[in-house]
């Protein structure tokens, strides 16, 4: 999973789109036979989720079809994560917790320059927790009313808001 995952770091934009349907056969087999169907459950209803959200032209059946494959997203992650991310074993890689360790040296070193107590942390060698309670999962639910409400996601972007606000600021 990890070769996978940097190996698409490097291809350009215009892949991006086709990340989640070339996942799937990356994943097949990677798992005991109940896990790997829920793992290929989810990752075929993360990509329909991701082709439907993504249209650039939508209308009332597409619309029902993104309604009904949000529901699916949600039931297949949840089971995701009731039955594969409760496991024990799950964890951190030894890469990671390294790159932690630096991260979390270099912030006490400058807490001591400030004459501050190194942070207090918790945690730092346990399971990695999935959690279903962010704002990008809880949000998946709004797409299909805010297609409908102002339009393809193609058609509108924060950049136009968000940089007067900019320019605003060092006024």
């Amino acid at each position: 999973m990890r070769i996978y995952y940097k190996l698409s770091l490097d291809i350009t934009a215009d892949h991006i789109l086709t990340t989640p349907q070339c996942a799937i056969p990356c994943f097949e087999g990677l798992f005991p036979a109940k896990l790997n169907s829920i793992a290929l459950d989810l990752l075929f209803d993360l990509a329909a989720f991701h082709a439907l959200a993504k249209l650039r032209i939508h209308h009332d059946l597409s619309l029902q079809m993104l309604s009904a494959v949000t529901r699916r997203l949600g039931d297949s992650l949840r089971k995701f994560k009731s039955q594969m991310c409760d496991k024990p074993d799950l964890g951190y890689t030894p890469e990671e917790l390294a790159k932690r360790a630096r991260r979390h040296a270099k912030e006490d070193e400058k807490r001591a320059k400030q004459g501050l107590p190194p942070a207090q942390r918790r945690g730092q060698n346990g399971p990695k927790p999935f959690s279903l309670s962010t704002s990008k999962i809880h949000k998946l639910s709004h797409y299909e009313y805010m297609i409908r409400r102002f339009g393809t996601t193609d058609g509108y972007t924060t950049q136009n808001v968000s940089f007067p606000l900019f320019l605003h600021s060092f006024a």
